[in-house]
């Protein structure tokens, strides 16, 4: 935390150079309630990127933070302290050093991914260390400050209206037209409007079930039952193409304009990720190695549970799918990387980055893989699927427990084809 400390610290000039303290220039007091020294911490950055480092921290995550060594302390405080403020204070460190690296890939990457350097040599037609997200290094400042934005709402314990009220400022205007943005925002503002929060919980209610339809419609008569209701929805919408992600940024913009209420926060996470997941999110890039985080965000949240569980099986039988068909192909490395993020819920697993640089599949990323969705100790192609399909089984299991019946006919259907013969 030494460069914390040292931004914390006046600069010093020469003696003779000093002057006498006016009030305008005289140093805000330390407060001690817990919210208004959290907004002096931050001071005019809702990004937390530059702390004023209190003597006696007034929440013990904040404590927590202050304590957490430099770089993998940062990532572990996530695992340690979830749904607190030690979740956006670390991304935005991690974030103000993230700046100072672009130039270097791998460090930038200690900063925005919680996989470690690779363990063993890779191979000689390895991809580069950006490829999983295409787009020059500068892109990854949109995935840390958003993970940041993130970090305000990660349970509604958190207390964002020191972040929000920085956010309604003219100068963070970029940043407050962000989905996260707009969200912590509204969060701080209190915002509330129950006929938003009604429309915004039914679309994305229905944005479920088109997304878990498309999951679950393996056969011919399926498939042209589901385009044709899609055509529909688009006409409804009056969109081209596939409507699924303008229905999730309708019911996500209702939600915000609710998000006074901890029910419509909650929601507008889930529409967020969902987002996100089907590539339809306003700041690109959708990816960051971290939608599954975020989505386990969302469920920390009241009223989120049935349609998290239900997209925690959209994700994986997606990312299942297109692993099976990319195997062996020039879109494996793609296919694999989205089923590392849909396995990758919290911000620790045993794999390494230098799996996602791989360009087809061998020994050691299929036990990776088996490892990471079952536990299994097998290196065959066959093995990697019975344990992506053992996941699924056990994520559909838990979205049946509580499911409205429309869902609940899909996912049996999903259950029955992950169980037999492929």
């Amino acid at each position: 935390m030494l460069f914390l400390l040292a931004l914390a610290c006046p600069r010093s000039i020469a003696p003779a150079l000093e002057v006498e303290p006016t009030a305008v220039d005289a140093p805000a007091p330390e407060p001690v309630e817990a919210g208004a020294q959290l907004a002096w911490m931050i001071g005019r950055d809702p990004l937390a990127r530059r702390l004023r480092v209190p003597a006696q921290p007034a929440d013990p995550a904040v404590a927590a933070f202050l304590a957490a060594p430099a770089g993998t302390g940062w990532w572990s405080l996530e695992a340690t302290h979830p749904g607190t403020l030690a979740v956006p204070l670390a991304r935005g460190a991690r974030l103000a050093t993230l700046e100072g690296n672009l130039a270097d890939a791998e460090a930038a990457l200690d900063a925005v991914i919680p996989l470690p350097r690779p363990s063993v040599a890779l191979p000689a037609d390895a991809r580069g260390p950006l490829d999983w997200m295409p787009g020059p290094s500068e892109r990854l400042l949109v995935v840390a400050e958003r993970s940041t934005l993130l970090g305000w709402l990660d349970a509604p314990s958190v207390d964002a209206r020191a972040a929000g009220n920085q956010l309604g400022s003219p100068d963070w205007d970029r940043l407050s037209r962000t989905p996260a943005g707009a969200l912590v925002l509204a969060r701080a503002q209190s915002a509330r409007d129950d006929a938003a929060l009604a429309a915004g919980t039914a679309d994305l209610q229905r944005a479920t079930w088109f997304a878990l339809a498309a999951a679950a419609a393996d056969r011919d008569a399926e498939q042209a039952t589901l385009a044709a209701d899609r055509t529909a929805l688009a006409a409804e919408l009056g969109v081209t193409g596939d409507p699924l992600g303008a229905l999730l940024g309708r019911a996500r913009s209702a939600l915000t304009r609710a998000a006074g209420d901890d029910a419509a926060t909650g929601l507008a996470l889930v529409a967020l990720a969902a987002e996100r997941w089907v590539g339809a999110c306003p700041d690109a890039p959708c990816g960051g190695l971290d939608r599954g985080r975020q989505l386990e965000s969302a469920a920390r949240w009241p009223g989120t549970t049935q349609l998290v569980r239900a997209w925690r099986v959209v994700v994986l039988a997606g990312a299942r799918d297109h692993l099976d068909a990319a195997w062996e192909r020039a879109s494996f490395p793609a296919a694999y990387a989205e089923v590392i993020e849909a396995l990758l819920v919290t911000p620790f697993a045993p794999v390494d980055r230098g799996l996602l640089r791989r360009v087809r599949p061998d020994p050691g990323t299929n036990l990776a893989l088996a490892r990471l969705a079952d536990g299994r100790e097998s290196t065959d192609r066959a093995t990697v699927f019975e344990a992506l399909d053992a996941e699924l089984v056990r994520r559909i299991d838990a979205a049946l427990v509580d499911a409205p019946p429309d869902l609940t006919a899909l996912l049996r259907r999903m259950r029955t084809r992950a169980t037999g013969p492929r």
